[in-house]
């Protein structure tokens, strides 16, 4: 696989997300202190491997190693004090980047690591838009479209973006088109506005979502294609307190042109919705404005009943079934972490995330991020749309239930575990119709 060919401008760009000036400012380590180490490991992020035979130095200082086929590297012997350590490989040269120096500080007979990486092709992709003028309010979005069965990435797909505006029943749409490698990218969405997100490519598509981006920052949304059939949506809205269907309320999904009135027992019917994450809102003029979140599923029917109430409580304002085979028809397959494995390790973990990290399963990734949110992907899909500090999440089940939030799933104490299933994308793409892409997580609780 080619890399893309980067103006000059755009490797200046990258260049400036780097500190400034590298330099060593060691200090003399006296006759009483012994030296330290410096070591850690060099990732290729556009490959999700090691990088073998990265050049590692500390700038200004005879301090040099080579990394081995893990990307393994240790600088030894090296005196207390604040140094800059660089990297180099030809991976670097070919995409014309530079992966900029890094601040290290050494203290005497200590060992300190420092793991260096190849940007992402992310943040390579995303990198060009530093050299466009942005508009105030907006942000940037970029993502890789791939072949869901080969996992090679879609030259020529169409990205659909949409996003409402205030006082307008039609979503304001943008198209894009992937480039050689499948990426795609825009400079100017609006920021922290839900977008309505596709991609397709002749008869594949990939599974719609919203994502949103902060003002002058970025987001991610990456898709794999398949043949997939169009899901249908049928359901009623009713009064949560005499249970009547609500007549005359406006139905639609948002970031669609998809609507409807209900009729005078409160239901509705969507035909032909494209397969993915949807917004479902509700308006009416004596309820106001409902919404939740459905997953409208490839070739099945959705059944939805949103519940509403002119009183200022919470409710659970959304019920949704889908005709498809019930959960515990679908238990073959996976692998199994039971309870007597949890028992083994409960006292050494925190939360679920914590104990499948330490299960250290094949291909299983787990990552906290810097807000302490936790995500748990499987590792083909990571190498293809995985970023620094991101994850792309396994959909995650609960006792046979959809978790809406897959991060609160994984903060579960160990003790209230019973056991838990993992479905690697290739299992679960037959048993999990809805975005399965990833891999499965089906954790049940202690009764």
């Amino acid at each position: 696989m080619n890399p893309p060919i980067l103006p000059r401008s755009v490797v200046v760009a990258l260049a400036l997300l780097a500190p400034r000036a590298p330099g060593a400012s060691a200090q003399d380590p006296g006759p009483t202190q012994a030296p330290g180490r410096i070591e850690g490991v060099v990732f290729d992020s556009t490959a999700a491997a090691p990088l073998a035979d990265a050049a590692v130095f500390l700038w200004g200082t005879s301090h040099r190693a080579v990394s081995d086929e893990e990307g393994r590297y240790v600088l030894a012997d090296v005196p207390p004090g604040t140094y800059t350590l660089l990297f180099y490989h030809a991976r670097l040269g070919e995409l014309g980047i530079s992966a900029g120096p890094r601040p290290v500080s050494v203290r005497a007979s200590e060992i300190t690591d420092v793991d260096l990486a190849i940007p992402s092709w992310f943040t390579v992709v995303i990198s060009q838009c530093l050299l466009e003028e942005r508009p105030a309010g907006t942000g940037a979005l970029a993502g890789w479209v791939g072949d869901g069965d080969s996992g090679m990435g879609m030259p020529g797909a169409r990205v659909s973006l949409a996003w409402p505006v205030a006082g307008s029943r039609e979503p304001v749409r943008r198209e894009l088109e992937t480039d050689a490698m499948g990426w795609y990218r825009t400079c100017d969405v609006p920021s922290d506005t839900p977008i309505v997100a596709s991609a397709r490519f002749l008869n594949l598509q990939g599974l719609r979502r919203e994502v949103s981006v902060p003002e002058g920052g970025s987001g991610q949304a990456g898709f794999l294609l398949w043949e997939v059939e169009p899901a249908k949506v049928s359901g009623a809205v009713h009064d949560a307190f005499s249970g009547l269907g609500v007549e005359g309320a406006e139905v639609w999904l948002r970031g669609t042109s998809i609507r409807a009135l209900t009729g005078r027992d409160g239901s509705f019917r969507f035909g032909d919705v494209p397969p993915g994450t949807y917004t479902l809102l509700a308006e009416h003029l004596r309820y106001g404005t409902r919404q939740d979140t459905l997953i409208a599923p490839s070739g099945k029917t959705l059944v939805v009943d949103m519940r509403v109430d002119t009183r200022a409580i919470e409710l659970d304002p959304l019920t949704v079934s889908v005709e498809s085979v019930p959960l515990t028809e679908r238990s073959m397959g996976g692998f199994t972490v039971t309870r007597e494995q949890i028992d083994r390790i409960e006292t050494r973990v925190r939360d679920t995330g914590e104990l499948i990290q330490s299960l250290n399963l094949p291909g299983v990734i787990v990552r906290r991020r810097g807000d302490g949110s936790l995500c748990v992907g499987y590792g083909p899909g990571q190498a293809r749309m995985m970023s620094f500090g991101s994850c792309v999440s396994m959909e995650v089940y609960i006792n046979g239930v959809h978790a809406t939030s897959a991060d609160m799933a994984l903060h579960i104490p160990p003790e209230a575990v019973d056991r838990i299933v993992l479905f690697r994308p290739v299992e679960a793409g037959g048993l999990f119709p809805i975005n399965a892409a990833n891999g499965v997580l089906v954790i049940y609780t202690r009764r």
